[in-house]
């Protein structure tokens, strides 16, 4: 059984130097920020049940999927629907830069947030991140 789903994953900004974010000459928040990785994750499901789902490296990797990042709008929270060129002023506070690079476990990205909220929301200590993607899930027996 194959069904598609929409899939939102957290991940926590890593603080080391190269990828901390920093404040540009014109208030905005320019840096370096893990946005997927390798692993299992849980879903909660519409029945209130949790599956779990392996994210191997040979699709985060892939090169379509880390090209899928790039220019991508950052929104603060996750919106209940998905970012279009209509709902855009709404929803977006920021974008996804080129450079995509990896290490053995994560997708890193040169990320800017240019929303007075979203920056102090940051700034405030705000940093999970979570990438928002459609999947096909494949059920095996």
């Amino acid at each position: 059984m194959t069904e598609k789903t929409l899939r939102y994953d957290y991940y926590e900004f890593f603080d080391g130097d190269e990828k901390k974010l920093e404040r540009t000459a014109e208030g905005y928040l320019t840096g370096r920020a893990v946005v997927t990785n390798v692993g299992v994750f849980p879903y909660l499901q519409e029945d209130g049940t949790v599956s779990y789902e392996l994210r191997p490296p040979e699709e985060v990797f892939k090169s379509a999927s880390m090209d899928s990042l790039r220019g991508k709008p950052v929104t603060n929270e996750h919106p209940t629907e998905a970012v279009t060129p209509e709902n855009f002023k709404d929803l977006a506070v920021g974008s996804v830069g080129d450079g995509i690079s990896r290490d053995e476990y994560h997708l890193i990205a040169p990320i800017t947030v240019n929303d007075t909220a979203a920056v102090g929301d940051v700034e405030a200590g705000k940093r999970a991140l979570s990438c928002g993607y459609r999947t096909r899930r494949v059920q095996h027996d």
